[in-house]
């Protein structure tokens, strides 16, 4: 297999797909075959680099690049294909001479289809790309097979949300020349490093990062809350963030929540009138790190998060987790898929700050000289490190956060660590809210033998590489989620929505019933199942099993109360011919039924938690999720 390190990629309009499956001279066919590429989409400086600055501009607007191209379809090398400026808006590929068009794609014995085409529903993807060789192939492929597993990279999945792009690897991905319509080999690669059952284990982890990038970890002290975060760290570190003595993954933050944290100074930092200067504190260099390896997750665990009021000194983390959004473009309308961004953390100015050069002035003004700072040179001023050779160009040189300013990284998953116990707060609903929770409380105690060996680093590279993107996150809004799976939306749009008014029938009345957040996250965690449903589940089990979830994860850790707060008035008593004691059985009834693999999972279903709920509330007229 070859790797894939860049490529142009263009959706066919109807009018694109007549002029290559047409003859020349035929009815309904032109003299000139032209594919399209928007500036606005791919630049004329994107169409440089990507044929190694090997075009040829004729008055200084016009190009035109010639190039060699090896062709999927006819398995063989094409001569001198051309993309060139037709138009001031766009650059095509162009083929007049030959009476099939584009014979990259060649229409005959390939699949390629001559009639029937619906661009809208289902259009077909024609693609270049670049390998690790500098040599260029052409194929195709209809968007609705592409295979989900090739969401799990962050650039690749650009595909599926624009009509054109230019996408460059920051880790080149594997890909198979032997097959058009299958190139990118990746997926089924790790199918074959890591086996499905030593990965279903930690499903219910990745879900839920993989919904939203905030995880709660709950349960008695000692059950391995802390642990785990480590052992994501150490699975896709990459050999340039280890350190010597495998202790401390680099993309592994752990900071030490103190009861007299009273607002988010210690996280965030302040400025410092003493000083003159901005005092930056280990999560926010932490950020600014993770900024800088964009494709790989870094994990922060705040250990004992509730050793604290969680809602005074990390209520800016709370309100910025709540802005994530994709952006768009610059200058255009398209939205980019492959970036999630946030408000703003931490204001430029600091950052413009580190630019100031001490005891250096101006003699006719007295202003201090500054100096221009990329963001490369901020994280090693802020890390005290003299060479840092890891980062690529394309991301240590630029000045974000001198401009803008630093924003939550979309790679970055905050986990806290949670015991409730008389020594800690309480969290509000408001925190809940914002949250998913998993709770642990331990399993069998043999399996504890043999655990040390998962805090090693994970020798095989492309092993990394999958544990570096199985976190990736797709989703920040539900419509996403309909947009990327359009043969399930109307189901999804029906059930979803369904499953949670049941649910609020059974909470009407108290302060536990859920509204669009929960909604929204329900759907994410629909999305990113589908995405992952390599075992091809019914819609309908993977709903059950994402209800499930979010019942366990988002519903139940909010509800708490005596038997007032519970019980039902005559109206309630008697649902669908079934008798409830109260608004806890209720829902009980309504939770889908799961059935868990013994010794595959520890977590109890939503059911099993509720019943345990139940038993608490007779026995102590009081009830909530926590033990």
């Amino acid at each position: 297999m070859n790797k894939v390190i860049s490529l142009v990629f263009r959706k066919l309009t109807q009018n694109e797909f007549k002029a290559i499956t047409n003859t020349i001279n035929s009815v309904g066919g032109g003299s000139q075959t032209y594919i399209d590429f928007p500036k606005g989409s791919i630049s004329d400086d994107d169409f440089q680099e990507f044929f190694d600055n090997s075009g040829v501009s004729n008055d200084g607007q016009s190009y035109s690049w010639s190039f060699k191209v090896n062709s999927l379809s006819l398995g063989r090398t094409q001569q001198d294909e051309i993309i060139s400026t037709r138009r001031q808006s766009s650059n095509s590929l162009r083929e007049q001479n030959n009476e099939k068009r584009i014979e990259i794609l060649k229409p005959e014995n390939s699949g390629f289809p001559n009639e029937n085409y619906d661009s809208e529903n289902n259009p077909i993807i024609m693609f270049i790309l670049k390998d690790d060789e500098h040599e260029y192939w052409a194929g195709w492929f209809y968007r609705e097979e592409m295979n989900d597993s090739w969401y799990l990279n962050k650039t690749l999945s650009n595909i599926l949300w624009n009509d054109c792009g230019y996408l460059k690897f920051d880790l080149p991905i594997m890909f198979d020349n032997t097959n058009f319509k299958w190139p990118f080999g990746i997926p089924q690669m790790f199918e074959k490093i890591i086996p499905k059952e030593d990965i279903s284990i930690y499903n219910k982890f990745i879900y839920a990062l993989r919904t939203k990038p905030f995880l709660l970890l709950a349960g008695i002290s000692g059950t391995g809350k802390s642990r785990i975060v480590r052992e994501f760290a150490f699975k896709s570190c990459p050999k340039f963030l280890q350190d010597k003595d495998g202790t401390t993954p680099g993309n592994y933050c752990m900071i030490e929540v103190k009861p007299n944290w009273h607002d988010s100074t210690e996280l965030l930092g302040y400025y410092s009138n003493l000083s003159k200067g901005y005092q930056f504190k280990k999560f926010v260099k932490f950020l600014v790190k993770a900024k800088m390896f964009p494709d790989v997750p870094f994990f922060v665990c705040l250990d004992e998060m509730n050793i604290a009021p969680v809602e005074q000194y990390f209520a800016e983390i709370l309100s910025i987790l709540e802005t994530r959004k994709h952006p768009k473009y610059e200058g255009y309308d398209s939205v980019d898929m492959n970036t999630i961004k946030t408000e703003i953390i931490i204001d430029a100015k600091y950052f413009r700050e580190l630019e100031e050069m001490p005891n250096t002035r101006n003699s006719h003004t007295g202003e201090s000289f500054s100096r221009q700072l990329t963001d490369r040179d901020i994280y090693m001023k802020l890390f005290g490190i003299d060479t840092e050779n890891d980062i690529l160009e394309n991301v240590g040189n630029r000045n974000d956060l001198t401009t803008e300013g630093l924003s939550l990284p979309d790679n970055v998953l905050i986990i806290g660590t949670v015991n409730m116990d008389d020594t800690t707060h309480q969290f509000s609903r408001k925190v809940i809210d914002r949250a998913l929770t998993i709770e642990m409380n331990g399993g069998k105690l043999s399996d504890m033998f043999g655990g040390s060996k998962k805090l090693e680093y994970t020798k095989d590279e492309d092993e990394q590489k999958f544990w570096q993107q199985a976190f990736s996150q797709h989703y920040v809004t539900a419509d996403e989620v309909i947009e990327k799976h359009p043969n399930e939306a109307e189901e999804i749009k029906a059930l979803l929505p369904q499953k949670l008014d049941e649910i609020n029938k059974a909470l009407k009345g108290t302060p536990f019933e859920v509204s669009y957040r929960v909604l929204n996250e329900l759907t994410i965690m629909v999305g990113v199942m589908l995405d992952d449903n390599n075992d091809e589940q019914s819609l309908e089990n993977i709903i059950d099993q994402a209800v499930n979830n979010i019942l366990l994860m988002k519903i139940l850790p909010r509800i708490e109360g005596d038997a007032e707060m519970f019980a039902l008035s005559k109206e309630y008593t008697t649902q669908n011919d079934i008798k409830y004691n109260d608004r806890l059985e209720w829902l009980k009834a309504i939770a889908p039924d799961i059935h868990t693999e013994e010794g595959k999972d520890n977590q109890q279903t939503a059911k099993q938690k509720i019943q345990e709920m139940i038993d608490r509330l007779y026995n102590q007229d009081f009830t909530r999720f926590w033990p």
